[in-house]
């Protein structure tokens, strides 16, 4: 649909198997969602080699949800998800149970989830995300076996990244391998009480890899993690000028079982707890020492006065002290010179 606005309000807009919605807004308007508003794809295949679909495509200037609304797409036989991918300038989420979420609630695996865009910002409890495993473990058949992954985040900004007030990026699996998140913006990767995490929660499955890469990484009492129960911890790959942590900010990859993960930060780290705010000194005014030019002066006539050192004026009539006319310089004593004698042809 070209040059469309779509809002939803305590609605929702659906596709199943062999279905895409894509939503493309080539004009300057928005898609937003809000008070539990929901946009959702839902995979049903029960045969393993078949295809991916019900894939979601939302393009616009600015895409907003708030209030508990969400994007997902979720498989619950053993086709993979579909994909998510999100293209704006602004994206913004906001309000607990708002989301991005692909998930897979079958022996399929959940699709990707992509963000592409100037700048994304997650407050109050947003979150991107991709899950794997049953939602309640009375759900899981007993012929189908837990192995479904969960699906990779791939966050792609021009600017800043920010993530506040409990916010996450995240993915999880039950037993089965943790899907990776990638996240690449030029400028910023704020977190403020917040967490960008992958984890597998039980089984052998190894840990997610997480791979960031903007100029300047702030963490406020936030958490960077990539764990696992059995396999081995994910690997965390961060390359930035700068990392800025403050509060009890954690960069971890562990394994509850096996070996823990890579952990390679390539950044200058400060540590912004050693840093010292300077007082704030208010600015001297310095007009009331200034004495108005001659040109602004009321008379019309200039004056230029020169003053010796905090001393009285010498009287007209008194006696004038003198300058010396010269100083005689201090010579070192040269040594007495012998006399030449003059040549016999000089003499008379």
């Amino acid at each position: 649909m070209q040059g469309v606005q779509v809002t939803a309000h305590n609605s929702d807009l659906r596709a199943d198997n062999h279905s895409t919605i894509d939503v493309t807004d080539d004009t300057d308007n928005q898609v937003e969602l809000n008070n539990s508003g929901f946009i959702t794809a839902a995979t049903h295949n029960q045969e393993a080699d078949a295809d991916k679909d019900s894939n979601l495509l939302i393009r616009a200037a600015n895409i907003a949800l708030m209030d508990g609304s969400t994007i997902t797409a979720a498989t619950t036989g053993r086709g993979q998800g579909g994909d998510i991918l999100l293209i704006a300038d602004q994206i913004r989420l906001s309000g607990q149970n708002t989301r991005v979420s692909s998930s897979a609630h079958g022996p399929g695996d959940a699709g990707l989830v992509r963000i592409q865009g100037g700048n994304l910002t997650l407050t109050t409890g947003a979150r991107i995300e991709s899950t794997s495993g049953f939602a309640h473990p009375l759900e899981q058949p007993l012929h189908l076996p837990r192995t479904s992954a969960a699906g990779h985040l791939v966050i792609q900004t021009g600017e800043r990244i920010q993530l506040y007030d409990g916010s996450s990026l995240t993915t999880a699996s039950e037993n089965a391998g943790g899907g990776g998140i990638q996240v690449e913006t030029r400028d910023l990767l704020h977190l403020q009480d917040s967490r960008i995490t992958t984890s597998v929660k039980g089984g052998d499955g190894r840990g997610g890899d997480i791979a960031i890469d903007p100029v300047f990484v702030i963490l406020e009492n936030s958490r960077i993690q990539a764990n696992a129960h059995g396999g081995a911890g994910g690997n965390i790959n961060l390359v930035a000028d700068y990392l800025l942590h403050s509060g009890p900010s954690v960069i971890e990859a562990s394994s509850k079982l096996s070996t823990s993960g890579r952990i390679d930060v390539q950044a200058v780290v400060v540590d912004a707890g050693s840093l010292h705010a300077i007082p704030q000194i208010d600015a001297l005014n310095v007009a009331q020492w200034v004495q108005a030019p001659c040109h602004l002066s009321q008379s019309r006539s200039s004056s230029l006065v020169m003053t010796g050192y905090d001393a009285h004026p010498t009287a007209v009539d008194d006696v004038l002290s003198t300058l010396p006319l010269y100083a005689t310089p201090h010579l070192q004593p040269s040594r007495p010179q012998t006399p030449r004698a003059r040549p016999d042809n000089d003499l008379e």
